[in-house]
């Protein structure tokens, strides 16, 4: 099973955290996409985390941009199968 949270509008240079709640047994190895394209840490404005009870998978945007938005896709798979759910992120240029 998978859920996340619905689409988001952010302002541009404001914190954005997109959570995926999994759950499964066994447990579900989470992957990230964002418009079809696996996304990765850079280490600096963009970190993926998993909690410490792997029940939800967290992608952190540190500074929001417009080469930001998109659609994002939370994929779970397990020897059960996979699932996946899509969130719409919308950032907003400061007036």
């Amino acid at each position: 099973m998978v859920n996340i949270t619905s689409d988001v509008n952010v302002m541009e240079g404001d914190k954005l955290d997109i959570v995926c709640r999994v759950d499964g047994s066994p447990t579900p190895t989470v992957v990230w996409f964002k418009d079809d394209m696996k996304i990765q840490s850079d280490g600096d404005n963009i970190r993926i985390s998993t909690t410490e009870d792997d029940k939800s998978s967290i992608v952190f945007i540190s500074l929001a941009s417009p080469a930001n938005n998109g659609v994002y896709t939370c994929m779970a798979t397990n020897a059960a199968g996979s699932a996946n759910r899509t969130i719409q992120i919308q950032v907003k240029k400061r007036k």
